[in-house]
């Protein structure tokens, strides 16, 4: 065999190692490509189960611990008044429909006015604006009264429509608003977390949504001193609240440049007063805590102080 013949089949080899290698690498490839487009699909279907906020930070860092701290928020919290009894009547598929085309509204009104959709509680969510970035104090709590009356307008053209397919039941959207600081962070096991808010201000938040009457939205003094400029309030007198030593002022809230005689100015003592009612209600939880841990966990009861 010549030397001709020789380098011949050596190159022979090596074009069917190089094809052969090329088609490794074109398989490969399409197999990476598939498997993208699977995990992107994975990580879109995965979304719709986080706020975007928090769905846009997760996409740069693997990690929400640095969100975790003290921070000053604009609650939300949001109820059907009715809904209850309105379910007992209807078939679970039309329940469902009416409860998923509300809460694409809850959403879809709070994505518009930055909010971050903490929970759904059945047809009740909770709403903060703050974190995990925040417009400034004053601008937060007017976002969040925003939302709160344009869900408020939304609810009613909805109800119009669940009365045109023969859903006939009175109902009156709730809202109840408080402002202050909160506790933010994951809170959960190591197997699943979720970024939330404690403290009493939530509370606060959430006893103001039950004193709304259907179709009011009632807030805080906190939150009535940071979104004067932009909405007028009326002053509903001093209200009891559960947790709290001493009763509490609420507010209605009504639409921006609605201004009347009983439009309540709101100052800086009276909010620092609503301050430190949140702060109390926040020793008294975490004493409650403490004193649950220690009878949980050492098995004795905690001493009176």
């Amino acid at each position: 065999m010549d030397q001709l013949e020789l380098l011949r089949r050596r190159l022979d080899r090596e074009i069917k190692a190089r094809e052969a290698a090329e088609a490794i690498v074109e398989r490969a490839s399409r197999e990476l490509f598939v498997k993208n487009q699977e995990l992107a699909a994975s990580a879109k279907r995965l979304a719709t189960f986080l706020p975007p906020q928090l769905h846009a930070l997760l996409s740069k860092t693997d990690t929400l611990s640095m969100l975790t701290g003290r921070k000053f928020l604009t609650l939300v919290f949001v109820d059907i008044a009715g809904f209850t009894a309105m379910t007992e009547s209807l078939e679970p598929e039309v329940v469902v429909t009416t409860v998923n085309d509300y809460l694409n509204r809850v959403v879809g009104c709070a994505d518009k006015t930055g909010g971050l959709v903490d929970k759904f509680m059945g047809d009740g969510a909770m709403i903060f604006f703050g974190a995990p970035e925040s417009q400034g104090h004053d601008q937060d709590a007017e976002a969040a009264l925003t939302f709160a009356m344009d869900l408020r307008r939304e609810f009613e053209e909805l109800c119009g429509q669940w009365r045109a397919i023969g859903v006939e039941h009175k109902l009156g959207l709730r809202v109840g608003v408080n402002s202050g600081h909160c506790t933010v962070g994951n809170f959960g096991s190591e197997r699943r977390f979720q970024f939330t808010a404690m403290g009493g201000t939530v509370n606060i938040a959430s006893r103001m949504e039950k004193l709304a009457a259907p179709g009011k939205v009632v807030c805080t003094l906190a939150t009535a001193n940071l979104a004067k400029r932009a909405f007028s309030f009326q002053s509903l007198g001093e209200q009891r609240i559960k947790g709290l030593a001493r009763p509490m002022e609420a507010f209605e809230v009504q639409m921006p440049c609605q201004i009347n005689g009983a439009a309540h100015a709101v100052g800086p003592e009276a909010n620092l007063l609503a301050e430190l009612e949140t702060v109390l209600m926040d020793r008294k939880l975490a004493v409650a805590v403490s004193e649950l841990a220690q009878k949980h966990f050492c098995g004795k009861r905690p001493r009176a102080d």
